[in-house]
């Protein structure tokens, strides 16, 4: 716990959640069409939801579509001139889309996925998102989505592995009332 707390203190609270434009709401459509990942598909009949909309259906799509704002700061540092990855928890996957392109990896399974965000967009830039999720089983959605800076996650992978290893150590150290030196 006490590196998790260094940690936050160095780089702030991870996540840091994606502010878009449209205030919390996405654009959305189960079953949509295949082309809604295009900037100028026209959804304005489309449902209104934020990301606690869920749906039901096995292998049933469901479109998200956005506008997000690339943030100056995250967690308090700098943006400008950083490689970013937009971390999106998709349940269950699911492809990402920006400005009408398929970004690098957006085929993402289940769990938590980074995509890098092409260098030629800066802070404040307002991208527009589309993300064509399917849900598998039981309900479907967007869990989560946040930045982070591409650097700092493999930094962030390396204090989870350093933590699991302190822990372990700690917890045989106190199995033992005297803990020989020769460990």
């Amino acid at each position: 716990r006490e590196m998790v707390n260094r940690r936050n203190q160095l780089f702030g609270e991870f996540p840091s959640y994606v502010e878009d434009a449209a205030g919390g709401k996405w654009n959305i459509m189960v079953k949509g069409p295949k082309d809604a990942y295009k900037p100028t598909f026209d959804d304005s009949k489309w449902q209104t939801a934020d990301r606690s909309f869920r749906w039901e259906g096995i292998y049933t799509p469901c479109w998200w579509r956005g506008e997000i704002i690339i943030p100056e700061l995250i967690n308090g540092i700098s943006t400008k001139g950083r490689a970013l990855n937009l971390r999106a928890r998709l349940d269950d996957e699911g492809t990402v889309y920006i400005n009408g392109e398929r970004l690098v990896g957006a085929d993402a399974p289940v769990g938590t996925t980074a995509f890098s965000i092409p260098p030629n967009y800066q802070p404040g830039d307002s991208l527009f998102i589309a993300i064509d999720l399917i849900n598998n089983w039981g309900e479907g959605g967007l869990n989560a989505l946040d930045w982070s800076f591409s650097d700092l996650d493999a930094a962030e992978r390396d204090l989870q592995t350093y933590r699991t290893e302190m822990i372990g150590i700690d917890r045989v150290l106190q199995t033992h009332d005297r803990p020989e030196p020769k460990w």
